[in-house]
């Protein structure tokens, strides 16, 4: 799980709690110094950024595109990975290949982007093509 992206049941009460605490402490200071916007719409701010910022996580990690940087022993299995991504029914676009820039000094390099036709988890995806034998790095570019 990314930093910053935890959504237990703890996580989100303290956040809660100091997303509460923080607009309270800037309605004071507001209304203190006489604008209009005090406590109760600086809590409301902060707890419904608080609410919205999981959600937005968790929609940008189920998008039916994702961009994938892989890379594979050698080019004749390029095909062969392209056939089992299309065989899943999924579409791809936007290829780049670069062999310099693989981590192997022998791997070749890809970015391409993989459009699932609906709303999936992108770590399944990227679960099952590191499954196969001839992949060596799998990662999302975000």
């Amino acid at each position: 799980m990314a930093a910053g992206t935890d959504f237990s049941l703890s996580s989100m009460t303290l956040r809660l709690i100091m997303a509460l605490v923080m607009g309270a402490i800037i309605g004071v200071d507001r209304e203190s110094a006489g604008h209009p916007a005090g406590v109760r719409t600086f809590a409301l701010i902060l707890f419904v950024i608080l609410v919205l910022t999981p959600l937005s996580h968790t929609l940008d990690e189920t998008n039916r595109r994702v961009e994938v940087y892989l890379e594979v022993d050698r080019g004749d299995n390029i095909p062969v990975l392209f056939d089992f991504i299309q065989s899943k029914e999924y579409s791809l676009s936007n290829l780049q290949k670069m062999k310099s820039q693989s981590v192997l000094k022998d791997d070749i390099a890809i970015i391409f982007t993989v459009d699932m036709g609906r709303r999936r988890m992108h770590e399944s995806l990227l679960e099952e093509i590191s499954a196969l034998p001839y992949v060596h790095y799998v990662a999302e570019i975000k």
